[in-house]
């Protein structure tokens, strides 16, 4: 399933309301330094489905 998460639309991180940055089937966000998933093409966008990403944004710049 493609995820359509398009320049038209942008998701907020449900605890400070900043955009989140599409990466893969996840959506991170660099204030919380956290990752919320995507199942099934479904953001889960709840502060409980946080995954805490502190070193993320060095994994993704290494991987790349």
């Amino acid at each position: 399933m493609q995820n359509d998460l398009s320049p038209t639309h942008t998701l907020a991180c449900p605890e400070f309301k900043t955009p989140l940055q599409a990466v893969g089937n996840m959506l991170f966000s660099p204030e919380a330094l956290t990752v919320y998933p995507i199942l099934a093409g479904i953001p889960c966008l709840r502060v409980e489905n946080a995954i805490v990403a502190s070193k993320y944004q060095e994994f993704v710049m290494n991987r790349e």
